[in-house]
């Protein structure tokens, strides 16, 4: 008892893998097209959105186009991460392009979400923060050091950063 991989016993795996590999290799190239293809249907949403924001110019239109800028840069990175070379199965991309096609969407998914929320707290005339912390450039600001955090953590020590299953 115990020893399920005896010497001299036929191994069934094999045999169900080579049944598999086929049907797993299609699903594999659908997941990778369809979320390439989805971001990219996002992305000409965004592009949308920008232009009826700029023609309709409503209030804290700032915030807005800085989301949907934010949010038109994340789905072109990753659709295009996903179209070149997904998730490193190909070996195109050398492996810190590859680190910065999958970290940086992340970090500018969560930008456009905090301008998205700044917009909502001066809809709601909420002061949660000091007026000299809520405002734009502070935004900015911090919103770069989000993103730069992460990408120097994925360049500098692929081991340790958000990447690194893919290194």
């Amino acid at each position: 008892t115990g020893a399920s991989c005896a010497a001299g016993s036929s191994n069934t795996t094999t045999a169900g893998w080579a049944e598999l590999r086929r049907p797993l290799r299609v699903a594999w190239a659908v997941h990778a097209y369809v979320g390439a293809a989805l971001c990219l249907l996002l992305a000409l949403g965004c592009i949308a959105g920008l232009g009826g924001t700029i023609l309709q110019r409503p209030p804290r239109c700032a915030l807005l186009l800085g989301a949907m800028g934010l949010l038109l840069a994340a789905s072109l990175l990753r659709g295009a991460f996903l179209l070149l070379d997904p998730y490193g199965a190909r070996g195109w991309l050398p492996p810190r392009c590859m680190l910065l096609l999958c970290s940086v969407p992340f970090t500018l998914l969560l930008g456009a979400f905090a301008l998205l929320l700044g917009r909502l707290q001066r809809a709601a005339q909420l002061c949660l923060l000091p007026p000299s912390l809520g405002g734009l450039p502070a935004l900015g600001v911090a919103a770069v050091l989000q993103c730069v955090a992460p990408v120097a953590a994925d360049l500098l020590w692929p081991r340790w950063g958000l990447g690194a299953g893919l290194a």
